[in-house]
Order: C-alpha cells, then sequence, then structure tokens
C-alpha cells in the first residue's frame, strides 16, 4: 500500500510539474521601455492610449475595448463607434479605464508621467518613440505589439513594407535630385 502511494504522490507531482512548464512556456515577456510585463496569456481586453499604437493595432486586427476619441484621423474615427472613451491623448480617464477591466494597458509618451496610476489598474507597456531614432523605435514598438498578441509574422511583413515605401520614396527623390 505504501508502494501505491508513493507511486501516486510522485505521480502528482510530476503532473504538477508539468502544467507548471507548460504554463511558463505560454507566459509572455514583454520588454518596454519603462521595463517588463509579464502575461500568462494574449490579453483580450485592450485599452490603448494613443493613435500610433492604435493605429498598429488597426493593421493587426487587434480590437480594443477601449482608446481616446479625441484627435482621431479619419481612418481611426471607426473606433469612436467601438471602444469606450478613455479620455484624451494627453489626459487619462482612470475611472473609465479602471472599469473596463483590461488586461493591458498601452500607454504613449504623453501618458510617461502616469506610467505608475496605470500600471497599478492593469500591467501597462510602454509604446514610446524617442526623438531622433523614430523608425527604429518604431520597429521595436511593433515587434513588441506582435509579441503580445501572436501576430510576429504579421508585424515582420508591416515592417517590410513600411520599410519597401521608404525605400522607393528615397529613390524617387534622389532621382529627381539627380536628374535636374
Amino acid at each position: 500500500m505504501s508502494q501505491f502511494l508513493s507511486f501516486v504522490k510522485r505521480g502528482a507531482l510530476t503532473l504538477t510539474a508539468s502544467f507548471a512548464m507548460i504554463a511558463s512556456a505560454s507566459a509572455i515577456t514583454i520588454q518596454h521601455f519603462k521595463g517588463t510585463a509579464e502575461f500568462d496569456e494574449t490579453p483580450k481586453r485592450v485599452v490603448v492610449l494613443g493613435n500610433g499604437s492604435l493605429d498598429v493595432l488597426d493593421r493587426l486586427g487587434v480590437q480594443p475595448v477601449g482608446a481616446p476619441h479625441s484627435l482621431l484621423p479619419d481612418y481611426l474615427a471607426k473606433y469612436k463607434e467601438s471602444t469606450s472613451n478613455t479620455g484624451s491623448v494627453g489626459e487619462p480617464d482612470f475611472e473609465a479605464i479602471f472599469t473596463l477591466k483590461p488586461d493591458v494597458i498601452i500607454a504613449e509618451n504623453r501618458m510617461l508621467r502616469v506610467y505608475d496610476d496605470l500600471n497599478k489598474i492593469a500591467p501597462t507597456v510602454m509604446f514610446y518613440v524617442d526623438n531622433g531614432e523614430y523608425w527604429k523605435d518604431a520597429q521595436a514598438n511593433w515587434r513588441m505589439l506582435g509579441k503580445l498578441f501572436d501576430k510576429e509574422a504579421e508585424v515582420e511583413a508591416l515592417i517590410a513594407e513600411t520599410q519597401a515605401q521608404f525605400d522607393k520614396t528615397a529613390a524617387e527623390v534622389s532621382n529627381k535630385i539627380w536628374t535636374r
């Protein structure tokens, strides 16, 4: 009987360890401007606090539950109907964000001063662009969102497409300069 109990205990320990390994294997670690954020799974309830990150989420097909409704360009205006208003791009509505029960908050440069307050509501990642390094930082931010939402291949295609547009424009400008 004690051999049987020993066998059952070993089996239970092995099973527990296996579940722990599976759980840690599916955990998502996101490095961002303010540090690291950990997620057990791909976030479903997303609050976005800027138009740059909203643009990327739109291109990736990620539907946020909350976004600022002010200063939206025409191509993002549909989010006034499909999301709850989370304040302006410069001043978040903390109560509105809290009531949305987000799995993640994506904050941008203007929210840096309130990052710690946002992070108390839900894990917050910074979509941060430093002066002078826009394209480099944009790519890092896009890749961060790709990893967070399991859309890394889509992000790489978006980066390649955008780089091709940059290269084409640079070549056209260069040709016009040298053909004068």
